[in-house]
């Protein structure tokens, strides 16, 4: 009798604890499934939109440590510049996002530069242990604001990822120029003798003789020849030139004007001060490679007034949900450097926005974009 009960009691014990594994087995499989579930959620959520091709699939897996690394389909998006125009900034905004992890350092210049045919898709700077860290939920870009001014760039960002997105952040192209000659002025990239007037003035004399501004109408005492005339003499003559911009309009983009253009890109003479504020030629050169939906094309003083609602615009464009920033502050490299401050002469201004105000107006024409006709609201 007494074996008899205590075989039930053996008999309820180990059912009592079939109960409980059970329940925790259940309990455990419910959380791995509420887990499972999660990581789809977020795999929705947070892979860009269909119109970015991974070079291969995000994989949704703990990383094995040899299980290869897909660093090549992290690379989703080129801030392209305008240098001088917020990219910094734009480094450090889009780095607040927790599913976007930037590259350091921010300008790797891989695609141009720093350029090597042995490693087109720059294993070097994106298949690092820092990016092996965030594996396997996050994108990265690159930061290199030189390229949008860069031709020989444009293929090599074709062949190695086309279906790339692209950001280009664009600045009032005279307070532009004017702000990178004091950042090369102040970090020794420019002589001491060298004033901005009279670089400008030289780059302007390349364009002139390149046909580029086959549109000005130079006064006739003034423009047979240029060389030996002082500065004083060559900024009276193109304070008194006039631009005729239905000229621009009806030859932009003509054979032409590409030709001058093209010897342009391989110039070395000049700082290119001012041809990197020619952005509707070179947004026309991006653009002729690469589908227009693409591009998102910003105003730098639209990110300076409402960074939120741009960064908004930037996250939706790469397929990611809005995160709004904790720190909106801007970043300025050049009050790091010296305070010592050149100056941009009233005449030279005057020159410049004469020079810009025609190009700006075909930036519109370019990106079939009415509210790009008057972008800086001179």
């Amino acid at each position: 009798m007494s074996m008899r009960c205590y075989l039930c009691g053996v008999c309820l014990l180990l059912l009592a604890m079939g109960v409980l594994l059970f329940q925790q087995d259940s309990g455990e499989s419910q959380r791995r499934s509420t887990t499972v579930q999660r990581k789809d959620n977020i795999k929705q959520k947070f892979i860009p939109a269909k119109t970015v091709a991974f070079a291969s699939p995000i994989k949704n897996a703990s990383h094995v440590e040899n299980e290869e690394f897909d660093w090549k389909s992290r690379l989703q998006f080129f801030v392209l510049g305008a240098q001088k125009a917020g990219t910094t900034s734009l480094h450090k905004y889009l780095g607040q996002h927790p599913h976007i992890v930037p590259p350091y350092p921010k300008e790797t210049r891989c695609w141009n530069y720093r350029y090597n045919e042995n490693d087109p898709y720059c294993k070097k700077y994106f298949a690092t242990a820092r990016f092996r860290e965030k594996y396997p939920n996050y994108i990265t870009g690159d930061f290199s604001p030189g390229y949008i001014s860069a031709q020989h760039v444009i293929p090599r960002i074709k062949d190695t990822y086309p279906s790339a997105r692209f950001i280009v952040s664009l600045r009032d192209p005279v307070e532009r120029a004017f702000s990178q000659y004091k950042m090369n002025y102040r970090n020794g990239k420019v002589n001491p003798g060298d004033s901005f007037d009279s670089l400008c003035l030289s780059e302007l004399e390349i364009f002139r003789k390149e046909g580029l501004l086959s549109h000005w109408i130079f006064p006739a005492d003034l423009s047979n020849t240029s060389e030996g005339m002082s500065e004083s003499k060559m900024m009276e003559m193109y304070m008194l030139a006039k631009v005729n911009s239905t000229e621009l309009v009806r030859n932009f983009a003509s054979p032409a004007m590409l030709k001058s253009w093209g010897k342009l890109q391989v110039d070395k003479k000049s700082k290119n001060f001012l041809r990197t504020g020619l952005y509707a030629l070179h947004i026309r050169d991006w653009m002729t490679t690469f589908p227009k939906d693409q591009f998102l094309i910003i105003n730098f003083h639209d990110m300076s007034r409402d960074t939120n609602g741009v960064m908004k615009r930037i996250h939706t464009h790469l397929g990611l949900p809005h995160i709004p920033l904790n720190d909106t502050k801007p970043t300025n490299t050049a009050l790091e450097h010296s305070t010592e401050n050149p100056e941009m002469s009233n005449q030279m201004q005057q020159i410049l926005v004469k020079l810009f105000d025609a190009f700006d107006s075909m930036i519109a024409v370019v990106l079939e974009d009415e509210k790009w006709k008057d972008p800086w609201n001179r």
